[in-house]
């Protein structure tokens, strides 16, 4: 068992680290509910020029249906309010807001993200 999840974790471990990042500071979020889900939306101090089209806001969206939900919310209050930088793991779609592009979570602090 422990080498089949070995395994696994090898041949995931190249696509986490594949997926784009966005760094700055946040500029400020929105702790949103809508259908008993809970949104938090961030922003951060600057357009990127190659955002997606669904992301007509520049913003970046995390569900409580993600299981890190809790921990991010905790992560983007205390950045924002320490003006710390951040890195955004990008999701590349708007799936979980239609003018948002949903984020995996997001490091704090000079960490490899």
């Amino acid at each position: 068992m422990k080498k089949i999840i070995l395994a696994f974790l090898v041949l995931i471990s190249p696509l986490a680290s594949a997926l784009p990042l966005d760094e700055g500071k946040i500029r400020g979020y929105i702790p949103y509910v809508q259908g008993g889900v809970e949104y938090l939306f961030i922003q951060l101090d600057h357009t990127r020029e190659d955002r997606l089209d669904c992301n007509g806001t520049n913003r970046y969206v995390i569900t409580s249906n993600s299981g890190n939900y809790r921990a991010t919310l905790s992560a983007v209050m205390a950045a924002f309010h320490a003006q710390s930088p951040v890195k955004v793991v990008r999701l590349g779609h708007c799936d979980d807001y239609n003018n948002s592009e949903s984020m995996a979570h997001l490091c704090v602090g000079d960490i490899p993200c």
